[in-house]
């Protein structure tokens, strides 16, 4: 069975004050970002791939758990989606 995340990083407190604020220039800025025009394909994105060993491959290269956040702000990745494969493997107590 496989599971899929989708990580945001988005203020919480300014994500707080838009729920439901019926903030015009927010529309606009979520109506610009979903039109057909602005779409990023929907496999576009970084890979990663974290190993039982705690390697972690970033788009097919071992980086560094910092090398691997560095990589992540990198603006290209930006209104991309993050593709995670984790090994399979069984903690000690699972049965």
């Amino acid at each position: 069975m496989g599971y899929a995340t989708t990580l945001f990083a988005v203020p919480i407190d300014k994500l707080r004050s838009a729920v439901g604020s019926q903030d015009q220039r927010l529309v606009d800025r979520m109506r610009s970002e979903t039109s057909d025009e602005s779409r990023i394909a929907p496999d576009s994105g970084s890979r990663v791939k974290l190993c039982q060993n705690g390697e972690i491959y970033f788009s097919g290269v071992l980086v560094t758990w910092d090398e691997f956040t560095r990589q992540l702000e990198d603006p290209m990745w930006h209104g991309t989606k993050l593709h995670e494969y984790t090994e399979s493997f069984e903690v000690d107590g699972d049965r």
